[in-house]
């Protein structure tokens, strides 16, 4: 599981693709009715992006630098970390309440009502109880899968917020290839980069 980034380029076109993905079995009876069964409490999540310019000079060397990222993961082999240009922090986002016990408490998001976990946060972070902001080392850790835990459990009835930059933790799609085209001296593109998160 590696913490490669995957690379941020001006030459990313306009149409950034993002789908959230579930998992459903629909069973239909002879009579019509239907069941749905959901396999999955949150969604993962597709990308697919074009690089209309990537430069192959030695001073901008976006076209090896896109190509060597996928080549350092061996196409779908290893993971890799992604910030979607608009869904990447949270503010002042609720993550439990205290009992006087519970130590540990997943970070998460709500986006439209609904609430997921985060599993990849993106540097410092900041972690409040009943609004009063914990110092990290002293107070609390942060694991890489987004568990805070406290030293002291939060007191019985405390909100525990937190706010911060995430990542979403991905991989490749497709046939272990990535389709790069010369369009011009040094000026290269690469259609239909395609990517979707991972659980666990």
């Amino acid at each position: 599981m590696s913490n490669l980034v995957f690379p941020n380029y001006p030459g990313l076109a306009y149409g950034i693709h993002r789908k959230p993905l579930w998992k459903t079995k629909v069973q239909e009876s002879a009579s019509g009715n239907e069941i749905a069964i959901g396999y999955m409490s949150y969604p993962r999540y597709q990308w697919r992006m074009d690089f209309a310019v990537l430069r192959s000079t030695l001073a901008l060397p976006e076209l090896a630098g896109l190509q060597g990222f996928f080549n350092q993961l061996r196409g779908r082999v290893d993971t890799f970390l992604f910030t979607d240009p608009e869904d990447n922090s949270a503010t002042n986002q609720n993550i439990g309440t205290g009992n006087g016990s519970n130590k540990a408490f997943q970070l998460k998001r709500a986006l439209g009502g609904f609430t997921e976990p985060v599993t990849a946060p993106n540097g410092a972070q900041v972690i409040k109880v009943a609004g009063v902001t914990k110092t990290a080392g002293t107070d609390y850790s942060i694991g890489p899968t987004g568990i805070v835990l406290f030293g002291v459990a939060p007191a019985n009835g405390t909100a525990v917020t937190w706010s911060g930059p995430f990542y979403y933790r991905c991989r490749f799609l497709k046939d272990d290839a990535l389709d790069l085209v010369l369009q011009y001296l040094n000026i290269w593109e690469a259609k239909g980069v395609e990517f979707r998160s991972v659980k666990g």
